[in-house]
This record gives C-alpha cells, sequence and structure tokens, in this order.
C-alpha cells in the first residue's frame, strides 16, 4: 500500500480574479523545503455555568482563522517572482513592483494555494485548495554565505476546500497544472552592492527587510460566500489591509570611519531638534537604503534592485534609522559589530 511522503508533495499558486473564487494552481513559488499549511484553526467558546460542577458542561464552536507560511523560499530568475512579491506589495508594472493594485488603490490581490499530497503508488490521496488568500507579512533577507531569501511570514486564507468525500468542505479540486522546476540563476551575497544615499556599506553581514500589512479578517453579520445552509462555518467574509509597515535591519562590521559609520551619521542628525548638527540642521528628511544582488556568473546577466525609502523630503520623510547600537566585542576581535533598523515609507522592487 502507497504512504504519503514528503518529496511527491506538490505545492502552487494563481492569482485570482475575484476575491474568494478558486482558481486552478499554474505557478510554483520558487525553490523552498517547507510550507507551513494554513489550515484551520477554530475558535471555541466553553461554558461552565451554574450547577454544572467544576468540569465545562457545553461549548460553542466559533470563527475560522487560517492562517500559513512558507519561510525558506531561495529566489531564482525565471520563478514569477514579480507576481509573488506584487501579492505582498501591490502590482507589477513591467519589471518594477510598486505598492497598492493602482496608484489610487492601496488594497491587495488574492491568490489560491493548493497543496497536493501524493501516495509512492501514485495517486494523489488528498488535495487541499485555501483561496481568499492575502500575505499578511514577508520578509526579503540576505545574509553572507547565502542566496537571497523570501519568506513569506504569514498568510491568510477566506476558506478551504478538500478532496476528502464525507467530511466538511470537501470538494472537487482540480490538481494544480504545475510548470514543473527550471535551472534559473540565484541572487548572491557575492554580487551584492548596499547604500546609504550614495555611500556603499562594504561590510554588510546581513540584510532584511520586512512588510507588515495588517490584515484583519473580517466576519460581518451576513452569510459568507461559500457556505451553503446547513454548514455555516464561520470563515470571513474579506480580509482588510491597515496600515502598510516596512522595517529594515542592518547588520554590519565598522571598521572603515569614511564609509561603515554612514548609518550612525544619520541616526544622530535625525535624532536632533535643534542646535548645532555641524552644518546639517534642518527637519527630518530621511534617506534613502538601495540594496542591488546581481545574479551568479554564468547564470544570467543583471540585477535586482530594492530601494527602500521614497523621495525624502520635509513631508514625506524616507527610510529613517530608528536604533542603531556599535558593540565593543572582546579582543582580538577586530572589528565592531553594529546592528541598524530603520522605519521605512515605500518601497519599489525592480527585476532583473
Amino acid at each position: 500500500m502507497g504512504i504519503f511522503r514528503t518529496e511527491q508533495c506538490l505545492v502552487g499558486w494563481a492569482p485570482e480574479t475575484v476575491f474568494g473564487t478558486a482558481v486552478i494552481a499554474n505557478r510554483r513559488f520558487g525553490l523552498h523545503e517547507t510550507v507551513e499549511a494554513p489550515d484551520p484553526e477554530m475558535e471555541w467558546t466553553p461554558f461552565w455555568g451554574v450547577a454544572a460542577g467544576r468540569s465545562r458542561s457545553t461549548i460553542l464552536r466559533g470563527r475560522w482563522t487560517l492562517r500559513g507560511s512558507i519561510p525558506d523560499i531561495r529566489i531564482r530568475q525565471g520563478d514569477p517572482l514579480g507576481e509573488l512579491l506584487a501579492m505582498a506589495i501591490g502590482r507589477l508594472e513591467g519589471k518594477t513592483v510598486r505598492e497598492g493594485r493602482t496608484p489610487t488603490d492601496e488594497r491587495l490581490n488574492s491568490f489560491t494555494m493548493q497543496i497536493a499530497m501524493r501516495t509512492t503508488d501514485g495517486p494523489y490521496g488528498l488535495i487541499r485548495v485555501y483561496y481568499g488568500g492575502k500575505i499578511n507579512r514577508m520578509t526579503l533577507s540576505a545574509n553572507e554565505g547565502e542566496e537571497l531569501r523570501l519568506s513569506l511570514d504569514e498568510m491568510i486564507f477566506k476558506d478551504v476546500a478538500h478532496s476528502l468525500p464525507g467530511v466538511t468542505k470537501e470538494g472537487t479540486p482540480s490538481l494544480m497544472q504545475d510548470p514543473g522546476p527550471h535551472g534559473g540563476g540565484r541572487f548572491l551575497f557575492a554580487g551584492a552592492r548596499i547604500l546609504v544615499g550614495s555611500v556603499p556599506l562594504c561590510r554588510v553581514r546581513r540584510l532584511s527587510l520586512s512588510l507588515d500589512n495588517q490584515i484583519e479578517p473580517r466576519y460581518y453579520l451576513c452569510r459568507a460566500a461559500g457556505n451553503p445552509e446547513g454548514a455555516m462555518t464561520q470563515v470571513p467574509a474579506d480580509l482588510v489591509e491597515g496600515r502598510r509597515r516596512w522595517t529594515a535591519t542592518v547588520e554590519l562590521d565598522v571598521g572603515d570611519p569614511s564609509t561603515d559609520l554612514e548609518l550612525f551619521k544619520w541616526f544622530m542628525n535625525e535624532g536632533a531638534t535643534g542646535g548645532d548638527r555641524r552644518g546639517t540642521s534642518g527637519p527630518t528628511i530621511g534617506t534613502r537604503l538601495i540594496a542591488e544582488f546581481a545574479l551568479t556568473p554564468g547564470e544570467g546577466s543583471g540585477s535586482l534592485r530594492i530601494v527602500a525609502g521614497g523621495v525624502c523630503t520635509p513631508s514625506r520623510p524616507g527610510a529613517v534609522v530608528t536604533s542603531g547600537r556599535i558593540s565593543v566585542p572582546a579582543p582580538p576581535a577586530g572589528l565592531f559589530p553594529s546592528t541598524w533598523q530603520l522605519d521605512v515609507d515605500t518601497v519599489e522592487i525592480t527585476l532583473p
């Protein structure tokens, strides 16, 4: 008898035309090892009551939430990276991912995700389709010695359907159209270039850029679409975006005073409120943190470019350094480790 094994699993996604209307998945997330499946978590309200003793008397089934993650996507050229980033950020215009579905519509498009589990005998014994999905939190990160990675830290879905007969949420999901793997190039640390404004930082050990869309599931006093009478599970009616929050973290070794102290200069200047600022007196305008990652030689050409920070004006400050610490390790460590955090107003990502 065949058994389920992880290497037989198929995972994919596709953008939805209408929020909460499932489509057949036809894209892979990329090269990754794990998936935290967004299977339902149910709220149950226990009741003890008068004359019921100390043990629970009854319990009420409540709302469903479906949250999952894919924490380890290795970014490659050729994967539908632009479309995937647009699910979290907004839209893809040419090769550039920008915020909002349009310049005036700040909402996010939704997507369907499928997880299909195949047995060693061949057939798919369990197909799960999660639909009405939105990416709530994501992180782009680069560490020394590694390739550029994407983590979908939290995906929230409206509902789920599956192929098991005789069980709630049973449906007839079609197996995804798997595009198959490809040999696209990677973006390695060795091809990276990190700048604060126009000043390069040459000793960055780790860089991460995190997005929090602060999405809130809304349930409303209504029958949510897809809930037939007699089987009304309490799934969200909508997923509503909140405040968009970008945070950048930079870890670097301080050695060269001409370049490695650039974040310290911004930190001290932006935090000042008046007085002598050594020629930099004025309102807070922020800066731009620019990161470029070149494709591995022989596997393609061009670079992925991240611009964290907008126009940098007093009315709309760009990337502002909010915290920083230059530590003194025990000798003979050589260089001084430092960690910096920046609050970023807006981000654009351009693909090669």
